[in-house]
């Protein structure tokens, strides 16, 4: 149980990282740009302190997970500005019915029947905490704005889909060359995104990006960690529900944010989840 916790201690702490940057009038795509940047380097470094042998298919399916980090980060940055922005939160954690369904369809993942009214109630707490403001109607958004949420949904849930393969299809102890192999796409990427902007990097900005990617790191090596204990149809909606619930009311407390009653539901019902899963 503790891998789950400690990936909803470093996914939360993640998002308020992001969170916190902004409200600070950061350049926000220097600080997404570095942290991606330092995980690769940190990722690099347990590799070789790992010296496991070389699988090719661990490093694609980290690449993939990588690369799809890379994207969604970046869709969740041009959709700043909306209205409805909140919308594309509540997508990414819903995106975890992309590994759930793939783990019971293909994979002889079976929950029971407590597990899976959890399940459901873990969804119902994303949508109530995290979709609680905005419209994908909104005027202030794009016409595209449906299909850039649609867009986000498949490509947070292939990141989730990569891990959940990984859990079947690679031997425990390949996680660093995993990891090196994601965040490397992602720091390659990044590398080119700042090239092309060629704005100064300030230092509380490098600080923050480091931080940020080292509390991104862990939060993906610790849910691969847990997914060779638990099925996916308990990890996914475990972290994501709990990880939500969690940042909601650290917002509150240390960011001074005001969630709606809807939200307060929500934990409410991702407590209720947890307890059933």
């Amino acid at each position: 149980m503790h891998y789950l916790a400690l990936n909803v201690l470093f996914s939360s702490l993640f998002i308020l990282g992001i969170k916190w940057a902004k409200s600070r009038g950061e350049e926000i795509i220097n600080v997404g740009a570095l942290n991606y940047l330092s995980a690769a380097v940190l990722g690099i470094v347990m590799l070789m302190r790992a010296r496991e042998p070389v699988d090719l298919t661990a490093a694609l399916l980290g690449a993939a997970n990588g690369g799809c980090y890379f994207i969604a980060f970046f869709f969740l940055i041009a959709a700043i500005s909306w209205k409805g922005a909140t919308n594309l939160a509540a997508v990414s954690r819903l995106s975890i019915l992309m590994p759930v369904a793939l783990g019971v369809a293909w994979l002889g993942e079976r929950p029971d029947s407590w597990q899976a009214i959890g399940i459901v109630l873990a969804c119902m707490s994303l949508l109530l905490i995290s979709g609680r403001r905005g419209s994908i109607n909104d005027a202030e958004q794009p016409r595209n704005s449906v299909l850039v949420i649609l867009m986000f949904f498949l490509v947070a849930g292939m990141a989730r889909l990569a891990q959940e393969i990984f859990k079947y299809s690679c031997q425990p102890g390949l996680e660093p060359l995993y990891l090196a192999s994601g965040f490397s796409v992602a720091g390659l990427a990044s590398l080119v995104v700042l090239g092309v902007r060629r704005k100064p990097i300030t230092l509380s900005e490098g600080a923050i990006g480091v931080g940020l990617g080292i509390a991104n790191l862990l939060q993906v090596y610790f849910v691969l960690k847990a997914l060779e204990l638990f099925d996916g149809f308990i990890v996914f909606p475990v972290t994501s529900a709990a990880g939500l619930a969690f940042t909601t009311l650290a917002a509150v407390t240390l960011l001074g944010e005001r969630p709606s009653r809807l939200s307060y539901l929500g934990i409410g019902v991702a407590i209720a989840a947890l307890l059933l899963l």
